[in-house]
């Protein structure tokens, strides 16, 4: 077992799909968009180290949530930028982040969304 102070601190990251295409955008599309684009930023090795996973996304709502650890979250969102269109995708709609969390519970909360 990892002790507390050696453990990743982790931040969550809210986004949403905008555009006139959004609805259309589906979870394998920003999955790989985002891996391809922090590869791109950061390198491998820095990708590596941003400690990135993507937790989930709501196609209904547009709404999807990715982590990063602590000290890379500021470029993590920055990625958010240099996303102008999604990989594999035919239409207008790109990521836009709304808010930022250490917990997963506070950010479902700050975003509106009800499931635990």
């Amino acid at each position: 077992m990892v002790k507390p102070t050696l453990r990743m601190k982790r931040r969550y990251v809210g986004f949403r799909i905008i555009g006139k295409d959004a609805e259309r955008v589906e979870e394998n599309i920003l999955r790989n968009s985002f891996r391809l684009t922090l590869l791109r930023l950061f390198g491998e090795i820095g990708s590596s180290a941003s400690g990135y996973k993507f937790i989930s996304y709501d196609k209904a709502s547009k709404i999807g949530i990715v982590r990063f650890e602590r000290d890379f979250v500021l470029n993590g969102i920055a990625m958010f930028s240099f996303i102008e269109t999604l990989k594999g995708f035919k239409g207008e709609a790109r990521p836009v982040p709304l808010a930022t969390s250490g917990s997963l519970k506070r950010l479902k909360t700050k975003l509106g969304i009800t499931n635990p």
